[in-house]
């Protein structure tokens, strides 16, 4: 009987798919790496987009705007390299990603039964502000629609790099994504949307992006998400009956109590009306750093994901052959110097992340941190 050889690699487009970096309620993040072109052989990440989940509207719709989303260039963003919509597939190619997924440092807090440090999470806050201050700014500039930037920012939007930074993947898509009728309502999306995303066409400003970094943010100090549920309509209900809880009226597992000007500023940020919140991220930053709290270094943040998953040396591997400058594609652009030390291949040791199932409801676990 012939013997048959070792299976193909998936392809899309000229880009051979790799191992599953993280799981996610719109396809999953992979490692892929490139197969044709001058940059043959770099690594990079393709999100591969379910389509069966879209109208061929709706998938032309998230094409467009991830092309637009290519030129947002900052060292708080994963920068979008290419889109490939062919046949019946869409990906959306980012620069290699080297760290942890935001929803699996979300997961391993629960299973260690751990709460964020509050220096750690002023680092990570406020490098997602920046991030989200930046892509604010340059999408008020770019001519189209003014709401791409705004809304649908979840766990799924953030990964730790390898250098601490907590850097944006496919920024600014959210509000697309949020658009997609089978996604708005996704179990994984349910807490970060401000209670005006929950509303049938509901316009979703930049405080909106605000509202869900400060979810996130009590989420990782709390150990339990900001409003449980596991229905649109059940968190819906919650935000119409009354203020979100504050952070400092939770116990947290093992650590010290959350600051009151931090649980106000948080306060502030998550507030019902969009009037009372923050207008901008550089007020949100303002704010944060007036309270004169120790703030973690970067390496900090490394080196707490790196505990929290007890793989320290294989977590944060060193870099491999980087993405090479782009000649073709969107425009013939090329990353930034910033975004190529981004874009790593991993080490062939390298241990993926712990893999969120997308099935499963945090909420449904017995977490650490509130009564």
């Amino acid at each position: 009987m012939p013997q048959s050889g070792p299976a193909k690699a998936k392809s899309i487009g000229r880009y051979d798919l790799g191992r599953t970096l993280t799981a996610s309620y719109f396809g999953p993040l992979r490692e892929a790496t490139v197969n044709t072109g001058d940059d043959a052989g770099s690594t990079v990440s393709l999100r591969e987009v379910d389509c069966k989940a879209l109208t061929a509207e709706e998938r032309e719709h998230l094409a467009a705007a991830a092309k637009r989303a290519s030129a947002l260039d900052h060292d708080g963003v994963v920068p979008i390299l290419d889109v490939v919509a062919e046949d019946d597939q869409l990906a959306l190619v980012s620069a290699g990603v080297t760290g942890e997924p935001m929803r699996s440092v979300l997961r391993l807090l629960s299973v260690r039964r751990k709460v964020v440090p509050v220096p750690v999470l002023l680092r990570i806050t406020l490098d997602l502000l920046e991030a989200v201050g930046y892509v604010h700014d340059q999408l008020g500039a770019m001519e189209g629609e003014p709401t791409l930037g705004y809304g649908g920012l979840t766990p799924d939007s953030v990964f730790v790099s390898a250098d601490g930074t907590s850097r944006m993947v496919e920024p600014a898509l959210g509000g697309v994504l949020r658009g997609v009728k089978k996604w708005a309502t996704h179990p994984k999306r349910l807490g970060y949307d401000a209670p005006e995303a929950l509303t049938q066409h509901g316009i979703v400003t930049a405080n909106g992006d605000l509202y869900s970094i400060a979810a996130l943010a009590w989420e990782l100090l709390v150990g339990k998400r900001l409003w449980p549920g596991a229905s649109h309509s059940v968190i819906a209900t919650k935000q119409k009956s009354g203020p979100a809880a504050r952070a400092d009226s939770k116990k947290r597992a093992g650590a010290d109590p959350v600051p009151k000007g931090l649980a106000d500023v948080l306060a502030r940020a998550v507030a019902n009306e969009p009037a009372d919140r923050f207008d901008s991220a550089g007020a949100m930053t303002q704010a944060i750093e007036a309270l004169d709290l120790s703030i973690a270094t970067r390496g900090d943040v490394t080196e707490f994901v790196q505990s929290l998953a007890k793989r320290s040396g294989s977590l944060f591997p060193k870099a491999a052959k980087p993405v090479a400058p782009r000649t073709r594609g969107l425009g013939g652009r090329a990353p930034s110097q910033k975004a190529t030390e981004i874009g790593m291949a991993r080490s062939p040791l390298y241990q993926p992340p712990i893999q969120d199932d997308p099935t499963k409801v945090m909420d449904d676990l017995d977490e650490p941190g509130g009564t």
